[in-house]
């Protein structure tokens, strides 16, 4: 995924200027608040709330002009939220079966590939963690935000995604629950090789999963990228120094 000359707007503020980046394995974008990090990952996904210019290159087609779910449905690309939404009237278990089901391109009616859809939803909900009762709640409904993020990780791992975009899902999880996170997430990363863009403003999650390439962004722009000593120089001096 390349991304050239990026620009978005809300009304008159221009919250991304001229932003270059090619997300070629696990990229880290690291930034002070405010910077246009969230906005871009939502630029990415497809939120039609923006003004945009320039060019989102996935296997060299501008996919600018696609909707969400053509984004989704033809390039496999999944947003993890930063505050997962309540869905009333849905429980988890019957949103991860869509998901999967339209991922793998059965048709629900098909009940010969239900225990390949339970096998796999129980993998994943063993290896995070999570309680089987949560299955049957209301998406995120009661959720503390920890549960939620692993709620988030569940849907991205039955989605099958080949780019992955995580906007601080270590935000608000302790450490029990960030290594449950962050070992399912490399898991998946061995065994299918999916680009991935992480956005984050800590580095303890950068402990577990180890950057590619870390990215520094300000005012709408990436102003230095490199390997993980950047990580080391944010911790000691900030982002003034960039």
């Amino acid at each position: 995924m390349q991304i050239r000359n990026l620009k978005v707007k809300v009304g008159d503020r221009n919250i991304i200027d001229g932003l270059n980046l090619q997300i070629q394995d696990i990229d880290v974008i690291m930034g002070p608040n405010g910077s246009g990090k969230s906005t871009l990952s939502r630029v990415i996904a497809g939120d039609p709330t923006y003004y945009v210019e320039g060019e989102i290159l996935v296997n060299g087609e501008n996919i600018l002009g696609l909707d969400v779910e053509s984004r989704v449905n033809r390039y496999g690309i999944f947003m993890s939220f930063q505050l997962p939404p309540y869905l009333e009237g849905i429980s988890l278990k019957q949103l991860l079966k869509k998901i999967y089901y339209k991922r793998s391109g059965y048709d629900e009616r098909d009940l010969s590939r239900l225990r390949e859809f339970n096998t796999e939803l129980e993998r994943w909900r063993e290896i995070l963690g999570m309680p089987k009762e949560f299955l049957d709640r209301e998406v995120n409904k009661d959720l503390s935000g920890g549960e939620k993020k692993k709620s988030e990780t569940l849907q991205m791992l039955l989605f099958k995604p080949k780019y992955i975009i995580l906007d601080e899902i270590d935000s608000g999880l302790d450490i029990d629950s960030l290594k449950r996170i962050t070992e399912a997430i490399n898991l998946y990363y061995r065994e299918n090789k999916p680009k991935i863009l992480m956005i984050t403003h800590y580095n303890r999650i950068l402990k577990y999963i180890i950057p590619t390439t870390v990215h520094i962004m300000k005012n709408g722009k990436i102003v230095r990228s490199g390997g993980k000593e950047l990580i080391d120089l944010v911790e000691s001096y900030g982002y003034d120094q960039f």
